[in-house]
Parts: C-alpha cells; sequence; structure tokens
C-alpha cells in the first residue's frame, strides 16, 4: 500500500519537492505544445483565408458560369528580362506574360470552377489537390529562375480578368521593383539541422539502488543532463547559423518542427538563406565542413536548393506559401 506524504523520510520529501520544482518548466512547456495543438486545429480556417486571399488581392468573385476562365499568377519578372522559353502551366497548357511597365506577371490560364474562393476552401482540404498545385507552381518558377530574376507569388494567387493582373503590377510596381533588384542573381537556399534523440538512463543505473531517494537523485542528475545538452545543443545551432550567414545575403530563421512518429533524431536548426549564384558551391562547402566537423557529435544536415526565392519576398506582396 502506497505510503502518504507524511509517511516518507524528510530526505526523500525535499528531493520530491525539488524536482518537482526543476520540472516545472518542463511540465509548462508541455502545456503549452498541449494548448498550441488544439489552438492549431481553430486555426485551419484562417490559414485557409491567408492561403486564398493573397495581399495583392484579386478582384471580389462574382456569380459565374461554370468553365469561366480566370488567370493564376506564378510570378513577376522584369518586363525587359523575360524567360527566353516560357515554362507549361499547371495542366500543360502555355503560361504568358502580362506586361505592365517595368514588371510582367508570368500568368497561365485556370477554370474558375477549381481555382475560385469557394472551391480553394474545398481543394485546400485535399492533399493531393494541393500536393499537385504547390508542385506545378513550384516547378514553373524552378524554371524561370535559371532565366532570369522572379518574384514568385504565392501558391493559389488568382485574378479573374487580366485588366486585373494589370492593376496588381500597377499597384505593386515600386515594391516588384525593389525585390527584383534583391534577388537578381540570387536563390534560396534551405538547411535544416539535426541532432540525436535525447537518450534515456542506462539500463543498470536503474537496478543499482532500488531505494526512493536513490531514484530522485537519478532523476535530478537526468534533468540536469538534459538542460545542459538542450543548452549545449541551442549554442551549436547559433554557431551554425552564424557561419552559414558569413557566405549568404541573408538569412531567415524558421520554426523547429516536431520529428515525425518513429523518428530518431530532433532538429536543432531550420534556416532559410539567399545566396548570389557564384557563391553557390561555397555555401555548399561550408555546409559539408560544418557536416565533417559535426559527425561525431551524430549532428546530421539536409540541404535543399538552389530555388525561387519564397522566403526573401516582401510578405505584402503574398509572395511565401
Amino acid at each position: 500500500m502506497p505510503r502518504r506524504a507524511s509517511e516518507l523520510p524528510d530526505e526523500l520529501r525535499d528531493e520530491i519537492r525539488r524536482l518537482a520544482a526543476e520540472d516545472l518548466d518542463g511540465l509548462l512547456h508541455e502545456a503549452r505544445e498541449q494548448a498550441r495543438a488544439r489552438v492549431r486545429a481553430q486555426l485551419v480556417d484562417a490559414f485557409v483565408d491567408a492561403m486564398t486571399t493573397p495581399a495583392s488581392r484579386p478582384l471580389e468573385p462574382s456569380p459565374r458560369p461554370v468553365g469561366e476562365p480566370g488567370l493564376y499568377v506564378y510570378g513577376v519578372v522584369a518586363a525587359d528580362a523575360p524567360p527566353a522559353a516560357m515554362p507549361p502551366a499547371l495542366d500543360g497548357s502555355p503560361t504568358m506574360l502580362v506586361p505592365d511597365g517595368p514588371v510582367a506577371a508570368v500568368a497561365g490560364v485556370v477554370d474558375l470552377a477549381e481555382f475560385d474562393e469557394q472551391a480553394l476552401r474545398a481543394n485546400l482540404g485535399r492533399i493531393e489537390w494541393v500536393e499537385r498545385v504547390a508542385r506545378g507552381h513550384d516547378r514553373v518558377l524552378a524554371e524561370i529562375r535559371p532565366q532570369t530574376t522572379v518574384v514568385p507569388m504565392r501558391m493559389c494567387t488568382i485574378y479573374r480578368t487580366e485588366e486585373a493582373v494589370h492593376d496588381m503590377l500597377r499597384r505593386e510596381t515600386e515594391a516588384l521593383c525593389a525585390a527584383l533588384a534583391e534577388l537578381r542573381g540570387r536563390a534560396e537556399w534551405g538547411v535544416k539541422a539535426w541532432a540525436p534523440a535525447r537518450g534515456r538512463a542506462e539500463p543498470g543505473e536503474r537496478d543499482a539502488d532500488p531505494s526512493g531517494t536513490a531514484y530522485m537523485r537519478r532523476r535530478r542528475a537526468q534533468l540536469g543532463r538534459r538542460d545542459r545538452d538542450a543548452e549545449a545543443l541551442d549554442g551549436l545551432a547559433v554557431a551554425i547559423h552564424e557561419r552559414l550567414v558569413e557566405v549568404a545575403d541573408a538569412a531567415v530563421l524558421g520554426p523547429l518542427a516536431d520529428p515525425p512518429a518513429g523518428e530518431s533524431r530532433r532538429m536543432i536548426l531550420n534556416s532559410s538563406y539567399l545566396v548570389a549564384d557564384a557563391a553557390g558551391d561555397g555555401f555548399r562547402g561550408a555546409v559539408a565542413g560544418l557536416a565533417a566537423g559535426l559527425v561525431e557529435r551524430g549532428i546530421e544536415f539536409d540541404v535543399t536548393g538552389p530555388w525561387p526565392a519564397y522566403s526573401f519576398v516582401p510578405a505584402a506582396l503574398g509572395a511565401t506559401l
């Protein structure tokens, strides 16, 4: 039969109180994560609104017959530096340029029965549809980027008419020209760094002394190691990031994603870097050097790029996914 707290030895009660105090931060973190999970579900509708309502807002939808065409804008290029070869659109039909002053939109015709606001709300809940459109959107931009500088627009930037596209280009001319100048000759690279998952206590350690006091002492030691480990990894992530910033023109830190179920490693860095095309090999070399120097600590790197610079376009342009 379990003993009451008042019946426990004084030393063990003291250990329990100390352990509870030291666990407080961890408990608060778990509570915050659980709250975030509940809130995350409530944010789905808001996320759909953000995905389907670009800052450079198209004309409001109106009643339309099935099959009415609209224009899907993939990105914006300089009017005097168009792509030499226009890539096919989502459905394989040709893309086209809609020029207005110094800038031009790269656009393709789509069916508003699939892409107006009402249809998008339904389609964004279908993972197969989202994957197909996201891959097609990125393919168009990836084929343009080696040919000329492109400002990537957010996925599903839809306009009802060509005149609506002209209106957007006129309103955003200054910001688009500034973005084109910043991105010229540069691309986005993504870097994720991973550390081994936290280890557990050695099996033999549990059996050395089965008393409650000894257990509490071991638990306190484990918490201390966990805190020191987390602090060391935070410092390591900062050092990695600072090294890569040295060979990049700009950087954006992203959130650390929770590992998938069964994953044996944890993310310590998730960053995007704007790198000059001429410095691409040097950037890859910097990552490789970091990986070689940290292999004994079990640090792994995932590097992607070069990509259109989604993360380095003003959010007001609705350019990031």
